[in-house]
């Protein structure tokens, strides 16, 4: 009796057992962290030649370790102006543009008079960059009003930096002969002295890639901004800031410049899902290592500092859902009608 007894305790105790492990087998597949759906992603950006570019090329390789499920396209466009233009006919999903340049179209101001995108969003502003008017050592310019009536590049033909060199200009009442072309046709006449000078966006306050391109040919010199020019530009164009390049900064520079900075970061729609934006936020400010390592403005600014210190334009819903996920205090203003 005792023998069945035993048994039957046995018997009892295999299946509680049994029953407990399919118990746990369940629960842990139910949950497993679900795999994120592919998303694929058309980026805007700017020339091959210029060191934002090599930026966004970094940025898949932080998609690929900490967002593997986005899958981005980066395409070569005319920048800042380019890219918001793309942005209104759908044409990519998000893009790199200089903050002076989204919030013109944002308003409708400027060149985007009669054609505002109220939609449009700022993801986030990764670096603020000086804008500095650049002319050759040998010519005989030595201050901004010199270049009236000489042939001079604004900056890439369709990017922020044509855009803002042409407003500061007007602003001053300067009127140079413009040349236009890329990046590529602006480096190449410079070094052919064919124009004398460029404003050119830098990496922070160090020259990028096709500022140092030209060094290796030439001697250039940035121009210093008068007080008195900086108040004229500031008091009309006040999403503008200063920056002050050390000397030696470029090859022909012997003192301090003081110039004009701008922000540069990404826009995109309010139509981009929130979800992908969080993502991409996450993926940036998860693999700033990686996207620094490729363009130094970025790994020396505070991203969280240049974002929220914005004024007039609403941040995306997604870069908004994931810096109050971070503990992040986003200013009321900032917060578009969409998040929820």
């Amino acid at each position: 009796m005792a023998k069945k007894k035993l048994a039957l305790i046995l018997v009892v105790l295999l299946m509680v057992s049994v029953l407990a492990g399919c118990g746990a087998d369940k629960k842990t597949a139910t949950d497993a962290p679900k795999e994120k759906a592919r998303v694929l992603l058309t980026v805007g950006t700017t020339s091959k030649t210029s060191s934002v570019y090599a930026l966004y090329v970094s940025t898949l390789q932080a998609f690929k370790q900490y967002a593997p499920h986005i899958q981005a396209t980066i395409v070569e466009t005319g920048a800042s102006v380019d890219n918001c233009e793309r942005l209104q006919k759908a044409q990519i999903d998000y893009g790199v543009s200089a903050y002076d340049v989204a919030y013109e179209c944002y308003k409708g101001l400027g060149r985007w008079e009669g054609k505002a995108n109220p939609n449009l969003r700022v993801m986030m502003m990764w670096t603020a960059n000086a804008q500095p008017i650049v002319v050759r050592d040998d010519s005989k310019v030595t201050n901004l009003a010199d270049l009236a009536g000489k042939k001079f590049c604004p900056g890439p033909r369709g990017s922020g930096n044509e855009t803002m060199c042409e407003a500061i200009m007007a602003a001053l009442n300067i009127k140079p002969n413009y040349f236009r072309g890329s990046l590529e046709d602006a480096t190449n006449a410079m070094k052919d002295n064919q124009i004398v000078g460029v404003m050119k966006a830098s990496t922070g306050l160090k020259p990028d890639a096709t500022f140092l391109d030209m060094q290796t040919f030439i001697k250039i010199r940035p121009l210093s901004y008068t007080p008195e020019q900086i108040q004229t530009v500031l008091t009309k164009y006040p999403y503008y800031g200063t920056a002050v390049l050390p000397k030696g900064t470029f090859n022909g520079q012997t003192e301090d410049a003081t110039t004009i900075a701008g922000l540069l970061g990404d826009v995109a729609n309010s139509t981009l899902s929130a979800e992908v934006v969080y993502d991409i936020e996450k993926a940036y400010f998860e693999g700033k290592d990686i996207i620094g390592q490729a363009y130094s403005g970025a790994k020396d600014t505070d991203w969280l500092k240049t974002t929220l210190a914005l004024k007039g334009m609403y941040l995306h819903a997604g870069t908004v859902k994931y810096l109050k996920e971070k503990g992040v205090d986003v200013p009321a203003e900032l917060i578009p009608p969409e998040y929820k």
